[in-house]
């Protein structure tokens, strides 16, 4: 339901709100879904949307469980940069 919400929110810049809108939900879900496996319970969590001219950028802002951080690190480190389907489906 947040992601629905924030992907109903942010759409409205884009000429195409029904894909857009579709997009961003699916990716704040899978974002929010991460946060959650790896997040101590009782943490916060920040989500920012800022519009740009020609893009949107999402970040989310949350603590991470001690023994997570440095598995997370790796991953991150992998994605940086890399925006293939292969990578996302990986």
């Amino acid at each position: 339901m947040v992601a629905n919400y924030i992907a109903e929110y942010v759409s409205y810049q884009f000429t195409e709100r029904e894909w857009a809108e579709n997009l961003i939900s699916t990716v704040t879900n899978e974002f929010l879904e991460a946060v959650s496996s790896l997040s101590p319970a009782e943490t916060s969590l920040i989500v920012r949307c800022r519009h740009r001219e020609s893009e949107l950028l999402i970040e989310i802002e949350h603590d991470l469980q001690p023994e997570m951080a440095q598995p997370y690190e790796l991953l991150l480190a992998e994605l940086a940069g890399d925006v293939s389907d292969e990578a996302y489906l990986n």
